[in-house]
């Protein structure tokens, strides 16, 4: 078997950073040949953070696609609508 190269790139709860592994897999054995990190500007922390918590326009602007976002407006709307009919 040939041996490859793969990166394993996580970003845990606390949402500060993400981190990198390079690992080397042959056979039966898997070497990290490399791993570092690398922290999130306090601007994206807060961000990722408010997204997190569920704040849909937080979400909107982070949306991948015009599909994504024009459902996330939908429901954006919806909530907008029924929390004006609570008050």
């Amino acid at each position: 078997m040939t041996d490859r190269l793969l990166l394993g790139i996580m970003s845990g709860t606390s949402l500060d950073g993400v981190d990198y592994a390079l690992c080397r897999i042959g056979g039966a054995s898997l070497t990290l040949q490399a791993f570092w990190s690398a922290r999130f500007p306090k601007d994206l922390q807060e961000t990722l953070h408010a997204a997190a918590r569920g704040d849909l326009e937080t979400y909107l602007r982070l949306a991948p696609d015009a599909a994504d976002r024009a459902d996330i407006e939908k429901r954006l709307h919806a909530l907008r609508s029924y929390q004006a009919g609570l008050n």
